[in-house]
């Protein structure tokens, strides 16, 4: 009877300090700074993604953006919104997910693809290619403009960004009417470390970082908000980038 009155105590008191109960996690090339969509049933509209150029197609009607020394995200944003089809009209709509409006987006920093059929529903045609932007990213959710995640906290941040350099880890809060983005943490991983060679001769750099880091309280992400995680090293390959959260 003890022990049962004992194990009923910890189960509420877990559930009263709400240990993440939630996870999500990219790999490198899987995060998408900004979700798309087609508004026209009756039409087709594609994205096709080149090294240095976007072309939005309405309906046949190609709409080209070229990435020059100083474009951004916001760029991106705004030829998607803006593309027309033979009429003039506007079918594309853009909503900011892993990326804010100022994040360089530049010649290769986006995973290729060919011509891609773009749906009513919110599509993740383009992806942030890692070795070339130089950042890992991760999302909770899929919201759009009119599907905002909830209030939630961010507990622990993990992750395996295989490369080079030191390991900047920050946390945004995005609203779709503050494309801009609220830095809400910032914390730099030293890399490389200095460990024992063989023998203990000779000092060797160690450019393994796998970051580990408890909030505590967390950072919390507000209602009709969500947030996502960037880790940002001087080169990039492989691995991903993860985060544990709760929900209110």
């Amino acid at each position: 009877m003890k022990r049962t009155f004992v194990t009923i105590i910890t189960l509420l008191v877990v559930m009263a300090c709400g240990v993440f109960a939630e996870s999500v996690w990219n790999d490198a090339d899987e995060a998408s700074p900004l979700l798309v969509r087609y508004k026209d049933a009756d039409k087709v509209g594609t994205i096709t993604v080149a090294a240095s150029t976007v072309t939005i197609t309405d309906d046949s009607n190609a709409n080209a953006l070229s990435f020059g020394a100083s474009s951004t995200l916001a760029d991106l944003y705004a030829a998607i919104t803006s593309a027309t089809n033979a009429s003039g009209a506007k079918n594309f709509e853009a909503a900011y997910f892993a990326g804010i409006s100022g994040d360089a987006c530049l010649t290769n920093y986006l995973v290729t693809a060919a011509a891609t059929t773009i749906t009513k529903e919110w599509n993740r045609v383009l992806l942030w290619d890692t070795s070339n932007c130089l950042h890992y990213d991760v999302v909770a959710g899929t919201p759009g403009p009119n599907t905002p995640i909830s209030g939630y906290s961010i507990n622990e941040i993990y992750g395996s960004p295989t490369g080079t350099g030191d390991v900047t880890i920050e946390v945004y809060e995005v609203k779709q009417s503050d494309q801009d983005g609220n830095r809400l943490f910032l914390k730099v991983v030293t890399s490389p470390v200095y460990v024992y060679g063989v023998g203990y001769a000779t000092n060797v750099a160690d450019n393994i970082a796998n970051p580990l880091i408890v909030l505590g309280e967390g950072v919390y992400i507000g209602n009709d908000a969500y947030g996502f995680v960037r880790m940002t090293r001087t080169a990039a390959t492989t691995g991903g980038v993860g985060f544990g959260y709760n929900r209110d």
